[in-house]
């Protein structure tokens, strides 16, 4: 079989740390990059597709999203493997990792795995539902500890706990001593154990107007955040006196910057393995910005106040918070409750997979007109590309543009605006908060494993090319 080889010259490509001149070649065939360099001579010889883009246009590496819900099988009419992963791609997104709930049944067994496998593999048409590349985190709840280690074994990831009730009955929550026993049981493995950290204190009553969006935020305090995040640390403390090492942990959507400081200190003066993520609605929206009844923008936690907002902002730049993530949290509209408008009485949770990009360029960038090219597109590359692919330990795959890593990248033109139109997103049920948000930026086209799966011009590949990632 003849190697079919292409190569794109481009003014601006993220490349070995920066944005520069490049010249991309990729195989066709096998989907990987074979070279990159500023270089003509050291092009391959056998190159059978040239193209240059216009000095408007650069490139990246693909996106790595690390925290979608995908819900499939089960809820799949709250989204879907296909929905799901049409809108990731539309942004730039080329691989997903799938969260274990609200899946029915959840990834917390190897035989409840199997059971998402076979729903990702059929369709009623025959085809392949993945138009992103696929990864699966598994869950912890309280009765699955002994199937820690198959899944692992089966191609998890890692594994995702909530210390708070999680909103359905398939996956409850966990409590210290389950945290205990799963760093005992997984000492020794290579994983990462996620935890959504809000813990019930009982320390607030639900009182005050429910169509207002304080009476939501005051029901879930910084607190909440606070006394969970002490407590995973205070477990990974006693793992680590014990046995001199503990398990990886990655706090999940940190939302109360008043958690930062205890990460930044658990992680520099106690030497703990401990990173965390915040999400593009943290870091978008603030909590005086959101109207009476408008439900669309319920999330657990909650959005807080622009100081707030601000303060993750700086723990982002400061290294604390490696990655940003979209929490892509669907459902149908019926459970968003939108003609009652009751904050306390409707699902949480924000669609937003594919629109992180735009979100995250735009506010960068109107927040901070002062910052260059290469400071904006290093700081996101390293966000949602390079941090991203570590946390699922593809970073020699996945997240960067180098010698014979998977031909995953974007082509955005920053000359061209993108205005977000909750009807013509391609997730399933098109309820976002950012109606009318105008990017400034475009993404023009979506390369998987050097297949254009999306572009502005031609829309969605016909034959998506996703895969499950096991290793």
């Amino acid at each position: 079989m003849v190697d079919e080889i292409k190569t794109i010259t481009c003014d601006r490509i993220f490349y070995n740390g920066k944005l520069q001149p490049g010249i991309l070649s990729y195989s066709l065939t096998s989907g990987k990059i074979i070279s990159i360099t500023s270089q003509d001579e050291a092009l391959p010889e056998n190159i059978t597709h040239f193209e240059k883009l216009h000095s408007s246009r650069l490139i990246i590496p693909g996106i790595v999203d690390t925290h979608v819900h995908l819900n499939e099988p089960g809820r799949t009419e709250w989204e879907g493997f296909y929905t799901g992963t049409k809108s990731a791609v539309a942004g730039g997104v080329t691989t997903v990792v799938d969260m274990p709930l609200n899946a029915i049944p959840p990834t917390t067994t190897v035989e409840n795995m199997d059971i998402k496998l076979k729903a990702m593999t059929c369709s009623e048409n025959g085809g392949n539902k993945l138009f992103s590349d696929i990864c699966l985190w598994g869950g912890l709840v309280p009765d699955n500890l002994l199937e820690l280690k198959m899944l692992i074994k089966n191609g998890v990831k890692g594994f995702k706990g909530f210390l708070i009730d999680s909103g359905v009955k398939e996956f409850p929550k966990i409590d210290t001593d389950y945290i205990d026993s799963a760093f005992e049981e997984l000492l020794n493995e290579d994983t990462v154990l996620m935890f959504h950290s809000e813990l019930d204190n009982g320390c607030c009553q639900n009182n005050g107007d429910p169509s207002k969006y304080s009476t939501f935020l005051k029901s879930r305090p910084d607190l909440f955040e606070v006394d969970a995040v002490k407590d995973v640390i205070n477990c990974m403390l006693k793992c680590f006196a014990k046995n001199g090492k503990c398990p990886r942990v990655h706090i999940v959507h940190i939302s109360s910057s008043q958690c930062i400081s205890l990460i930044e200190d658990a992680r520099n003066l106690h030497n703990l393995p401990i990173t965390c993520e915040t999400c593009f609605h943290y870091l978008t929206i603030s909590s005086e910005d959101i109207p009476d009844g408008e439900t669309i923008y319920k999330c657990c936690p909650p959005i807080r106040s622009n100081e707030n907002r601000e303060a993750i902002w700086k723990g982002l730049f400061d290294g604390i918070i490696s990655t940003v993530v979209s929490d892509h949290s669907p459902c149908t509209p019926d459970l968003k409750n939108l003609e009652k408008g009751d904050f306390m009485d409707c699902w949480g949770g924000v669609c937003s997979v594919g629109l992180g990009l735009y979100l995250l360029y735009s506010t960068l960038k109107k927040e901070n007109p002062y910052m260059d090219d290469n400071s904006v597109w290093s700081n996101i590359t390293k966000w949602i590309c390079e941090n991203t692919s570590k946390q699922i330990g593809l970073e020699n795959r996945k997240g960067f543009l180098k010698k014979g890593y998977d031909a995953d990248f974007l082509i955005i033109d920053d000359s061209e605006t993108f205005k977000i139109d909750n009807e013509t997103t391609f997730f399933k049920n098109k309820l976002t908060p950012y109606e009318g948000f105008e990017s400034k930026c475009k993404v023009v086209r979506t390369v998987l494993r050097g297949i254009n799966v999306f572009s502005e011009n031609e829309g969605h590949i016909d034959s998506p090319i996703g895969k499950f990632i096991l290793n």
